[in-house]
């Protein structure tokens, strides 16, 4: 295959909804590492010290640690578990609350690969689309509501985040299905992650597995259990040979006039 030849497309005939995992799938790791945590230990002291009393900040910070008392030591909890890259449901609220007044104030633009907006808007045209990440839903709406490539949310018909359950246990894909009421077999689950796409696998969903560039490598048996990806672009919902014999059965005279038409 020449390098500009395009990959054949992977067809998903059965699926009627699309579930997306966001860092490492739609958007770049190193936006997350590089972008959205400097901002959040740079913003984080201040926010915190001005919505200290706010009700969804105060519970928040319990689920950091109970025993915080007050928006400093909340502060230094803050940035040493976002410089570990820790996955605490608590420190994920934060932070979606800190990069949202960057994304509306547009110090803060969310990346996203170059293949995905064209797919989402595609895609939301037959099916619905989902996205099920470890951030915060409030992080994952301002992310693709103020994306590089303008507002895509409106292609999303719902957000997942770690409240519906851990993204390893299958029993969480199970419920994102029952969420969408659908069955979990109608569903594709993108993701990067080996682990993730076992449990949504166990949970009976297709899944596909995205290389994109910076991610970390695959297991070596990844591609034997999983179909593999490098784009958006390779998937597809229509059957070829399906197409094919619905045109083969046109009439004469209209298979004629679409010949005509595309010399």
């Amino acid at each position: 295959m020449s390098k500009d030849t395009a990959a054949p497309a992977i067809t998903f005939e059965k699926c009627t909804v699309i579930v997306l995992d966001v860092a490492g799938t739609t958007s770049s790791n190193s936006f997350i590492k590089d972008t959205l945590s400097p901002y959040v230990t740079k913003q984080g002291e201040e926010f915190l010290k001005e919505k200290w009393e706010d009700e969804t900040v105060k519970a928040a910070v319990k689920q950091l640690k109970d025993d915080i008392s007050d928006a400093e030591g909340a502060f230094k909890l803050l940035k040493e578990l976002t410089e570990k890259e820790d996955s605490n449901e608590g420190l994920k609220t934060l932070q979606g609350l800190i990069c949202k007044k960057g994304y509306e104030s547009g110090d803060l633009k969310g990346h996203v690969f170059a293949d995905v907006p064209a797919a989402l808007e595609s895609w939301s045209k037959a099916r619905k689309v989902a996205i099920y990440s470890t951030g915060s839903v409030e992080s994952q709406k301002q992310l693709f509501s103020h994306t590089v490539e303008g507002d895509l949310s409106k292609h999303i018909s719902k957000y997942f985040d770690q409240s519906t359950g851990s993204k390893t246990e299958s029993s969480s894909y199970e419920k994102v299905a029952k969420e969408l009421e659908t069955k979990a077999e109608e569903v594709l689950f993108i993701t990067d992650s080996a682990e993730e796409g076992k449990a949504a696998k166990t949970a009976g969903m297709h899944v596909a597995l995205v290389k994109r560039e910076g991610n970390e490598s695959l297991p070596e048996d990844a591609a034997k259990e999983f179909t593999v990806i490098s784009s958006f672009k390779e998937i597809s919902f229509e059957n070829p040979s399906k197409r094919k014999n619905i045109e083969e059965s046109a009439p004469a005279e209209v298979r004629s006039s679409k010949s005509r038409r595309h010399k």
